[in-house]
């Protein structure tokens, strides 16, 4: 059998329960075992002499006593499964730590929200997909400061898709001794660091849980990491989603339920998988499915055929395009902006270059000039670098052509003229192989969209024409328009009107139109709309 480590996962949560912490008392460890326990009264009977756990219940899943586990199987509907531990948030001493031990499973996909006592969803999706979250960050520990949910009485493990099988959960104390909001990352790793030792009460108790099972637990790489702060990480989220009359989430109080299908490109792939997400954890008998196009072409095609209601691109459409729409349907598209994605032209970090121009840009990747530069740029002493740089040719990376993005950096760049044939792009990781290459090689150069972020390489500021001021990516100049590689991604949808969208497709809307919605923009370093757009388009459709 596995490893732990291999096929198990083990995942920490802390949980705080004031702003300020009190110091840490002696450990109070509470295990729920699912070893023995076949049915609700099984269940409800381990909480008897659990301290901070109420009761707890199960919904969509089994008990499998045997093997230890409660399981929700693979062939359930989409979002159905969940286990709900209710608090006593009276009784909860301090910080409290949440760990899980589950089974690493095959496209398995579950999610921690907070509930009410009224079982109404306060938080939806804490962590994103646990699984997924837990080996890219290479942390077992998620940090919550349950302050900012003063109603939540209930955390609730719910499975989305996959099987979820969960062999047991710790619950104990954990202190932290200054404010939350000082409370960093390595703080709380000598803390949980201490108490993680072969010898502590953690770890024989998550022992107890799985050696049945034959596997022995490597406490040897766990860490700590605190929640993603998109203010923090991404400066566009610090500027627009700071505005305290940031429309916010509301849900239908209508039932919502049914399948939505959605056309999308590249550029919003992960801000539309999560919105999709939230739209069932609010609503479990709604469902979305998100198909990528290659392209925005390949994303409209189906939109203008009838085949989805919903499509959204990089590139705006063609008046040809708008009117074939309107022949077929009889009523114009409703075009919707969704959100800001600058292009990004990046460097190597070492690279001396540190802003460039339209025409540079067109003398760099095109072939034509209609920029208006004289001559071809082929190394980057051509950009005045001296010394070693001053014969070292540029190496080009970018996308596809066929791309919605690369179609846009030869209209805005290259005034739509042809990139340079040795121009490579990686089939597979598309824009990701771009940041990968650059981070590598101190001759490249490459255009990405801004999803992927700048690990590693350095992104350059645009001067829109020789002699004028060059602009960097960053909030102000996009916001205002200056940065000359600036795009807005675009949603269509198909009405007659805004007041005829159906009960479904609204509700997404009433997502993606909302600080929750646009908070999934900015986790992906993208754009969210400013307050005062949002507030626009929803006078617009209606909310």
């Amino acid at each position: 059998m596995k490893p732990l480590k291999h096929s198990f996962g083990l995942a920490v949560f802390l949980f705080a329960s004031l702003a300020w912490a009190t110091p840490n008392p002696a450990p109070n460890i509470a295990t729920v075992d699912f070893r023995g326990v076949d049915c609700a009264e099984d269940l409800r009977a381990l909480t008897d002499s659990l301290p901070w756990l109420l009761d707890i219940r199960q919904t969509g899943g089994t008990l499998d006593g045997r093997d230890g586990a409660w399981v929700a199987a693979a062939g359930q509907p989409y979002g159905q499964g969940s286990l709900i531990l209710t608090l006593d948030r009276l009784a909860i001493p301090a910080d409290l730590a949440l760990t899980l031990l589950y089974e690493e499973t095959l496209n398995g996909d579950f999610v921690v929200q907070l509930w009410d006592d009224n079982d109404r969803i306060l938080a939806p999706d804490l962590f994103s997909n646990i699984m997924v979250a837990g080996r890219e960050a290479k942390t077992d520990t998620f940090i919550l400061d349950l302050a900012r949910y003063p109603d939540a009485a209930r955390v609730v493990l719910r499975r989305l898709d996959g099987e979820i099988r969960i062999y047991g959960l710790i619950l104990s104390p954990v202190a932290c001794e200054v404010p939350l909001t000082e409370c960093n990352t390595f703080d709380l790793a000598l803390q949980l660091d201490h108490r993680l030792t072969p010898a502590s009460d953690l770890v024989e108790a998550a022992s107890r849980i799985t050696r049945p099972q034959g596997k022995n637990v490597d406490w040897e790489t766990r860490i700590v990491q605190a929640p993603v702060d998109v203010a923090a990480d991404n400066p566009f989220a610090r500027e627009a989603l700071a505005a305290e009359d940031y429309p916010e989430y509301a849900p239908s109080v209508s039932p919502v339920q049914g399948a939505l299908e959605l056309r999308f490109t590249a550029s919003s792939l992960f801000a539309v998988i999560d919105m999709l997400r939230l739209l069932n954890a609010y609503h479990p008998q709604a469902h979305g499915e998100a198909i990528r196009g290659l392209s925005s072409a390949g994303a409209l095609r189906p939109f203008l055929n009838g085949q989805t209601r919903l499509c959204m691109m990089s590139i705006p459409m063609t008046v040809a395009d708008r009117e074939r729409f309107f022949r077929s349907r009889g009523y114009p598209v409703i075009e919707l902006p969704a959100a800001l994605d600058p292009i990004l032209v990046v460097v190597h970090p070492d690279n001396p270059i540190h802003e460039l121009t339209i025409p540079q840009l067109d003398a760099i990747f095109g072939t034509e000039l209609r920029s208006g530069a004289e001559q071809r740029i082929l190394a980057w002493g051509d950009l005045g670098a001296d010394g070693e740089w001053t014969d070292r040719p540029i190496s080009l990376w970018g996308g596809s052509p066929q791309t919605g993005t690369s179609r846009l950096f030869r209209q805005f760049a290259l005034q739509k003229g042809p990139l340079d044939p040795n121009l490579q792009n990686d089939p597979v990781s598309m824009y990701v192989g771009v940041l990968y290459a650059v981070a590598r090689d101190p001759s490249a150069i490459g255009f990405l969209n801004a999803q992927h972020g700048t690990y590693g390489v350095k992104a350059l500021a645009i001067a829109p024409q020789t002699g004028l001021p060059a602009y960097p990516p960053e909030p102000g100049p996009v916001y205002a328009g200056n940065y000359p590689l600036a795009r807005t991604l675009f949603l269509y949808v198909d009405a007659p009107s805004p007041d005829q969208i159906d009960p479904l497709t609204r509700e997404f809307l009433n997502i993606l139109y909302s600080r929750s919605g646009q908070e999934l923009f900015a986790r992906r370093n993208q754009a969210p709309l400013p307050a005062s757009q949002v507030r626009e388009i929803r006078t617009q459709l209606g909310f």
